[in-house]
């Protein structure tokens, strides 16, 4: 999985100039394809700030608030980028929980008499670790 975050000074009052030169050399490099979060940092430094790339956020490093939704956009940029899915696991086989964790978002585990059955999210490339769960 792939997801490109820009970062960009909102507070430089050339920003928009140097936006345009990392899209043109992303273009150059054949990478305008890949999932791309644009982040605006110093937001406590601008009062008036539109930004021109989306999706974007609009944060101060300084603030934990700020990272602490940073944090959340980034766990659903990935969600959007992977792919969902919905597991029943076995006791038998609820040993290797903890290996599909390293790999995927485990959302839900709800616990049930003869297994697990979880809801996640996973990339494509990761999506083969599921078949281990099947019998």
């Amino acid at each position: 999985m792939d997801l490109l975050v820009h970062v960009i000074d909102a507070s430089n009052p050339y920003h928009e100039e140097h936006e345009k030169t990392v899209l043109s050399i992303m273009k150059d490099l054949d990478m305008e394809d890949i999932p791309r979060l644009t982040l605006y940092n110093k937001a406590d430094l601008v009062e008036d700030f539109t930004p021109t790339q989306t999706p974007y956020a609009l944060i101060s490093a300084k603030s934990e608030d700020s990272r602490e939704n940073l944090q959340a956009l980034f766990l659903e940029k990935i969600k959007d980028i992977f792919e969902s899915f919905t597991l029943r696991v076995p006791v038998s086989k609820s040993y290797k929980i903890h290996d599909l964790e390293s790999v995927a978002i485990l959302e839900e585990r709800d616990y049930q008499d003869d297994g697990e059955v979880i809801t996640g999210y996973i990339s494509e490339k990761n999506k083969w670790r599921l078949e281990e769960f099947y019998d």
